[in-house]
């Protein structure tokens, strides 16, 4: 049990080293200019995450794009796409389609938002106005 526990210590004093030594080594060999870069590179990707995240939690609550279209009309995810452009939340086909194509639109929606390039953004309803507001005004 004590030998286990000696073990144990001598691991982490080695990963402490390890960590020290990587650090040094990171500070030593990159510009400083780069290390901070890639952290704001991180920041500004993590925070479009959240806003993604953000907007598909409120384009559930105040509805999806529902183009004006006969029902036994069967539309692909480009048409309704295509037919939801002047709108706010994603056309509603997206609500079936696979995770990786709702964060997508989620996260494009997030980046064009908040740096002001791509197609206008027409919020119709209170909470879509609001959240639409704050996340230009971070973008700023």
């Amino acid at each position: 049990m004590r030998i286990l526990r000696i073990l144990r210590y001598t691991k982490i004093i080695r990963v402490m080293r390890l960590v020290s030594k990587h650090g040094r080594l990171l500070n030593s060999t990159l510009n400083p200019g780069y290390i901070q870069l890639s952290r704001l590179a991180v920041i500004v990707l993590g925070a479009w995450h959240y806003v993604a995240c953000a907007y598909w939690i409120v384009a559930k609550v105040e509805g999806f794009c529902d183009p004006d279209v006969p029902d036994d009309l069967a539309l692909s995810l480009a048409e309704g796409y295509r037919l939801c452009l002047d709108r706010w939340a994603p056309y509603r086909g997206y609500r079936r389609a696979g995770f990786r194509q709702q964060y997508t639109q989620a996260f494009f929606w997030a980046v064009q938002v908040s740096t002001g390039i791509g197609k206008d953004i027409i919020p119709r309803t209170s909470l879509e106005v609001a959240f639409t507001t704050v996340i230009i005004l971070w973008g700023m």
